[in-house]
């Protein structure tokens, strides 16, 4: 006998619940593995299902002080959130600004360190590049982090199709959960407004010349993190 809607929508949350709730991994990846295949099978979403226990321990790091922004570091801070299961945004006013990621204090340590390495990496590409004018520079940038964060979206595309059935379903189950976890926590903890960079004019071969370059940028997380 097939279980109506809001049956199904309190089983999964039973699940959901039980897994955010054990320390078990057996236990976890059971609930995580049932309440995907309900989802599934009864073609819901997560905006379906209201979950009542978040994630533990999830928490925000913020980036140090940047007088501006730029999109190469939207780029990356995307590829990142990918990397890492966080939710990025920006704060700031005046020649202040930060990045900040959201996430369980794991992922956003990864996630800022990854951060860092990044704009390190992508700013000194700019400078031993040497273009004539900033124009040029910023462009190649842009390039760069732009080419990081597709070869990021390739590779999770990729690596969903090589993996087993099951464990894609896990994973994508424990996104779910973080993913949703994440966003109320920030709608609850920060008062956000929708800060992106600026349109600007660029250079298309100092961009190209990026998106040549950008596909030499480590993109594990290992690298990152400080020893």
């Amino acid at each position: 006998m097939a279980m109506d809607r809001d049956n199904v929508i309190r089983k999964i949350q039973a699940l959901l619940n039980l897994a955010n709730g054990t320390d078990v991994e057996g236990e976890m990846d059971t609930a995580l593995l049932m309440a995907q295949k309900l989802l599934k099978k009864y073609d819901l979403d997560m905006d379906d299902i209201q979950i009542k226990e978040e994630v533990a321990d999830l928490t925000t790091e913020e980036s140090d002080d940047f007088t501006r922004t730029y999109a190469w570091m939207w780029h990356i801070s995307k590829a990142i959130d990918i990397l890492c299961n966080t939710q990025h945004f920006r704060s700031g006013k005046g020649w202040k600004f930060r990045m900040h990621f959201c996430g369980t204090k794991t992922d956003v340590i990864a996630a800022l360190s990854m951060f860092r390495f990044l704009h390190d990496t992508i700013q000194s590409m700019g400078k031993y590049a040497k273009f004539s004018g900033i124009k040029e520079r910023n462009s190649y940038c842009n390039g760069v982090g732009y080419r990081v964060w597709q070869r990021v979206v390739e590779n999770n595309q990729q690596e969903k199709l090589e993996a087993p059935e099951e464990e894609v379903t896990r994973t994508t189950a424990i996104v779910l959960v973080k993913d949703q976890a994440v966003s109320k926590y920030v709608e609850e903890h920060h008062n956000i407004k929708s800060l992106k960079p600026k349109t600007v004019s660029r250079n298309r071969s100092a961009w190209m010349m990026g998106m040549r370059d950008g596909n030499r940028v480590p993109l594990s997380t290992s690298k990152a993190l400080p020893e």
